[in-house]
C-alpha cells in the first residue's frame, strides 16, 4: 500500500508506530484481510475517481490543520 518513497520520508521524519502486535498473528490476518477487501473492491480506484471533484474544494484540509494545530497546543 506504500512505496519507498514514502518509506523513505517517513524514516526522515521520525514516523515511527511501534506497537505489541508487531508479531501477533491475529494482526497479521486484519492487515491481510483489510488489503484484501481493497484490492477486491478496487477502493484505491474509486477514492481515486472519487477523490478528483475535491481536490478544488475549498475544505479540503481543513481538518488535517485543524488536528495539527490541536497536537501542537
Amino acid at each position: 500500500m506504500t512505496g519507498a518513497e514514502i518509506e523513505r520520508r517517513a524514516h526522515e521524519r521520525g514516523f515511527l508506530f511501534p506497537t505489541t502486535h508487531v508479531s501477533d498473528p491475529l494482526a497479521a490476518a486484519v492487515g491481510t484481510t483489510v488489503l484484501r477487501v481493497v484490492e477486491r473492491d478496487r477502493l484505491e480506484e474509486r477514492a481515486r475517481r472519487l477523490g478528483r471533484p475535491l481536490r478544488g474544494h475549498p475544505g479540503r484540509g481543513a481538518h488535517r490543520s485543524r488536528a495539527y494545530a490541536v497536537s501542537r497546543a
